[in-house]
């Protein structure tokens, strides 16, 4: 909330924003987590004809003095129809490693060049590790990029070294937030609920049963109004109950336990909706949502999710009133862990069949996505489809840590397919 309200203030003042962040914990593609501000900076981000981005990154890299002959590479990166060419074909793994982080430092030191911008990129603690790389590089950019990079990460007691690194950047400022105040719980409370006064008892209690974390503190404000303890009256919020009332009031000693109770107040609708958007793992479009569902039922559609919406349990992220997105990731987390395996396991094969099925133009920027659903779908033939070409794919990348980790779920999968791999495929 902090940093996309700094976000807003920015963008308010007249500053160019751009924004990123990661997908989930099960999505490591390469530069994941900057495909937005790449598409952007790109000017691809509202088009996903593939003639139509092709011809405006051509346009970019001609405006802005890139090398042509390394645009295929970026390719690994975002949905762009680009063929290696006789110089990117010729390239090895480090070298292409390497020249992909020098285009894309590139782009961003010519595109920030001149105004200001602020860069936010969120949920740093699911960088893959060419992610960290980039933030790194345009940490020490010099010479006419005036840009403030802003990250959002969780406490990390082993980070990866990037990001130490950049905790001891000359310039860089750490700003460690900690719980709220008993004070601070009911304001926020108040806020959730538009409630114009909150009595410090409440307060206290809000406080003891979060300790103090925000997004728990939110989940509990909706939990009272689901209980009928607050009512809406001639448009105002008003508490309705007494101490009695509230002392009987149970709280689960964690938000992701909350979460689960709210999730069983939902029709079933709302639920195979919310289930979805958690298997997909990302945000959705309406209509995106729609096909989805459209494969459990062809009478269901995004409508579905509006219960889940008007509840709180899923949001709309800043300027796109289309797409669903979970209001925090403890919710996403919450909702997927809930869902029986096998409707789990079910609901990653429609999805990966989806992707398979609508952007096939958008292969090589979700092949690791593919690999993860048919993994999880635990449908090993089609997951090996996937995870080499994920797993070179990061390696080409220079994310050693993800093509290690898609490579060895490979080796797993091989001994469950239908038709093993040959040993020189293993080996290879």
């Amino acid at each position: 909330h902090l940093a996309r309200a700094f976000a807003d203030e920015a963008t308010a003042a007249g500053v160019r924003v751009l924004r990123g962040g990661a997908e989930g914990p099960n999505f490591v593609a390469a530069y994941h987590a900057w495909r937005p501000v790449i598409e952007a900076l790109l000017d691809v981000a509202d088009t996903g004809d593939p003639a139509a981005r092709r011809a405006r990154a051509d346009a970019a890299f001609a405006a802005h003095d890139l090398r042509r002959e390394l645009a295929p590479l970026l390719a690994d990166v975002i949905a762009l129809d680009l063929a290696d060419n006789d110089f990117t074909r010729q390239l090895d793994p480090q070298v292409r490693a390497d020249n992909l982080l020098s285009l894309l430092t590139d782009l961003l030191r010519r595109r920030l060049a001149g105004a200001p911008a602020l860069i936010v990129v969120e949920d740093a603690h699911w960088f893959d590790s060419a992610s960290w790389s980039l933030a790194l590089a345009l940490s020490r950019l010099t010479g006419g990029a005036a840009a403030l990079l802003v990250l959002t990460a969780r406490p990390d007691d082993s980070p990866p070294p990037a990001r130490r690194e950049l905790l001891t950047h000359a310039d860089a400022e750490v700003l460690r937030l900690t719980a709220l105040s008993p004070e601070d719980c009911g304001a926020l409370l108040g806020a959730r609920l538009g409630l114009a006064d909150v009595p410090a008892s409440l307060a206290r209690r809000v406080h003891d049963w979060t300790s103090g974390t925000p997004f728990f503190v939110e989940q509990v404000a909706l939990a009272l109004q689901e209980a009928g303890l607050v009512r809406r009256d001639a448009g105002a919020a008003v508490l309705i109950a007494g101490e009695q009332e509230l002392a009987a009031f149970q709280v689960p000693a964690s938000v992701e336990a909350l979460i689960s109770r709210r999730l069983a107040r939902l029709s079933p609708g709302a639920l195979l909706a919310l289930q979805v958007i958690a298997v997909l793992g990302r945000p959705v479009a309406r209509d995106e949502l729609s096909g989805l569902l459209a494969r459990i039922d062809p009478g269901l559609d995004a409508r579905g999710a509006d219960p889940a919406l008007a509840a709180g349990l899923l949001v709309h992220p800043p300027r796109a009133p289309a797409v669903l997105a979970f209001p925090h990731a403890l919710a996403l987390k919450a909702t997927y862990e809930a869902i029986d395996p096998p409707i789990r396991r079910r609901l990653h094969e429609i999805v990966a069949t989806w992707y398979e099925e609508h952007v096939p133009g958008d292969m090589a920027s979700r092949v690791a996505a593919l690999a993860h659903h048919w993994s999880r779908a635990e449908v090993p033939d089609k997951a090996l489809r996937y995870l080499g070409p994920a797993g070179e794919q990061a390696f080409l990348a220079f994310a050693s840590r993800e093509a290690v980790g898609f490579l060895r779920e490979a080796l797993a999968r091989a001994d469950q397919a239908a038709a093993p791999p040959s040993p020189a495929a293993r080996a290879g």
